[in-house]
């Protein structure tokens, strides 16, 4: 399965509809990257917004996780969305969810199934929760995503090769504020190459996004 990254608009905590099942529709998208099984890309989305993603997905493609930051203008994002073939949310359903990482990091999250189907599920992240959570996205082997309500069972994704993969989506955001002028944002910085004093150790405080 693939994904064309369609912006809608920013929300703090709220999850919007950004990713469609369809084939890339961006004729510019182009991969920079691939870091195991992680691959690093950019392109320019159908409202015309330039994005840098990080995605992996299944050989049979029936499960993906993507991570997509819109550095540019006067209110840059960063998106995550998961899949999963034999999901079956009602479109637009509220989606409970923690994030679960390996190095122990936790977050809670206000996920949205998607509008056209129910087999993708979106997070909107505060942009100033960004480099925290890559920094415990980075650190991690292995992220447990878990929905705190409904029946669906949690899903573990490999995040192997997630330390250089990051490294390469900032890096390729930095390169489109370069390429912009800035956009009036900051550029942003690696992750920390420990997990941050903010995040929890193994059964310490979950964070809210």
């Amino acid at each position: 399965m693939n994904f064309a990254p369609r912006r809608v608009g920013v929300l703090v905590v709220a999850a919007a509809l950004a990713f469609a099942p369809a084939a890339r529709a961006a004729a510019d998208y182009h991969v920079l990257t691939n870091d195991g099984a992680w691959e690093v890309g950019t392109g320019t989305d159908s409202q015309g917004n330039q994005y840098c993603s990080l995605q992996q997905q299944s050989k049979d493609q029936s499960h993906g996780l993507v991570l997509v930051i819109y550095p540019l203008g006067q209110d840059p994002s960063f998106e995550v969305h998961a899949f999963k073939t034999n999901w079956s949310i009602p479109a637009n359903a509220d989606v409970p969810t923690r994030f679960n990482f390996s190095d122990g990091g936790s977050w809670d999250a206000d996920g949205q199934a998607a509008g056209d189907g129910g087999s993708v599920v979106d997070y909107n992240i505060d942009v100033q929760d960004m480099k925290d959570f890559l920094s415990d996205f980075a650190a991690s082997s292995s992220l447990d995503i878990v929905f705190t309500k409904g029946t669906a069972p949690s899903w573990t994704a490999d995040l192997t090769g997630t330390a250089k993969a990051t490294l390469d989506l900032l890096d390729c955001s930095n390169k489109l504020l370069g390429a912009n002028g800035g956009g009036g944002t900051q550029p942003f910085s690696p992750p920390d190459s420990t997990p941050p004093d903010s995040a929890p150790a193994t059964g310490g405080t979950t964070q809210s996004l």
